[in-house]
């Protein structure tokens, strides 16, 4: 009898150890994943992000902001993808009024981490992180160039506004 209670406390235990382990690589996942490349952006002045990827899987484009805002906020513009020189997507970013839906008009989905707005009377702040598009999956050794330009609205203040790829 008492060995048949050790070996349902050894299962037992077992099969936590693997659901933690299962849990902990679920919630990884949610998270941006590792960064591979990462530059500022500037309101108003072009910027370039290029990589590698390391692994033969997507990549993920992320948007990472701090903004401070007096008369309301919004942040447009153009992003293009090219794999190795050649064309392969044309977005535009368009984040309003400080909700983290869509923030680029050709994709619907959006994915935000530390997500915080403040807003009274036009006036506020908005910062986090938020997944901008997809890159698929390229060939081994192509290089993906991130490129284009973030306009603010009048009276935005960029504290932090920075374009970064992960894996």
């Amino acid at each position: 009898m008492g060995i048949g209670c050790l070996a349902v406390l050894a299962l037992t235990c077992a099969g936590g150890a693997a659901g933690m382990l299962f849990l902990r690589g679920a919630v990884m996942n949610l998270g941006p994943g590792h960064e591979v490349a990462s530059t500022l952006a500037t309101p108003g002045v072009p910027f370039s992000l290029t990589y590698v990827p390391s692994k033969r899987d997507e990549t993920a484009v992320w948007l990472d902001l701090d903004v401070g805002y007096a008369q309301g906020v919004q942040l447009t513009g153009p992003v293009a993808v090219r794999v190795g020189g050649t064309p392969v997507a044309q977005y535009n970013v368009n984040l309003t009024s400080g909700s983290c839906t869509a923030p680029v008009r050709e994709v619907s989905s959006s994915f935000c981490i530390n997500w915080r707005t403040t807003n009274l009377n036009g006036e506020g702040s908005l910062s986090g992180q938020t997944r901008m598009f997809k890159v698929p999956a390229q060939a081994p050794g192509a290089a993906v160039t991130v490129s284009g330009m973030i306009f603010a609205s009048p009276g935005v203040n960029a504290r932090r506004l920075r374009v970064f790829a992960s894996e």
